[in-house]
Formats: structure tokens, sequence, C-alpha cells
């Protein structure tokens, strides 16, 4: 008899939070609000138009974009200056348009350089 209790108690306690999420507020809202934050605003330039115009040297749409000054201006940045500097700006623009790092090429060995000259 005692295990039909516990049996019968687990049942009826399982079943409780399936009862309860069925039934929806009274007030519930016919809308959803999202609070998105937004990316870095760059007017026209993204990460791969500005890609484009570096790596084909695409004087084309480098004008389009309003030449150096106009590219500077999107990003919001000085030509002589640059980066204003602040960790959230700098972390953004990271974000946006991924670190500007450049993988150094192995180093040559003294070897290398014997073996090319013989060639």
């Amino acid at each position: 008899m005692a295990a039909f209790a516990t049996i019968y108690c687990l049942t009826a306690m399982h079943s409780l939070p399936n009862k309860e999420s069925s039934k929806l507020p009274a007030n519930t809202p016919s809308f959803v609000v999202v609070n998105v934050k937004p990316h870095l605003a760059l007017s026209n330039i993204d990460h791969t138009g500005l890609t484009a115009i570096v790596k084909e040297k695409n004087i084309d749409q480098l004008r389009e974009c309003g030449g150096v000054e106009g590219v500077a201006g999107a990003l919001k940045t000085d030509t002589k200056n640059g980066l204003h500097g602040a960790v959230e700006d700098v972390a953004q623009r990271q974000e946006v348009f991924r670190s500007n790092t450049y993988r150094r090429p192995p180093t040559k060995s003294f070897f290398y350089f014997v073996v090319d000259e013989e060639n």
C-alpha cells in the first residue's frame, strides 16, 4: 500500500507543472518587444565593402564612398589622429571589422640563402 501511495503522489506532483504552464496569463500582450543593441553605426561601409576597396584597390568604389575623407568620416575616425582609443569603441570596431592582424611569414634560415644562391 505504501508503494502505491508513493507512486500516486509522485505522479500527481509530476503533473502539476504541466497544468500550471498550460494556463496563459489573462493580460498577455499581442506583441513582443526585443531590445537589440545596434552595431557601430558606420553608414554605408561594412566589412565586405571595406575589404573589397582595400584588397582589389577599387578606386571607383572608394570614390562612391566619398574618397578617403568619406571613408574616414563613415568610420568615425580622423585622418590625422586616427581612433579616439576608447576601449568600448575599439571593441565594437573589432566586432564589426575583425581584428587587424598580420601573420608573419616564417623566417628564412642561413641554409635557405645558401641553397637559393646555388640555384
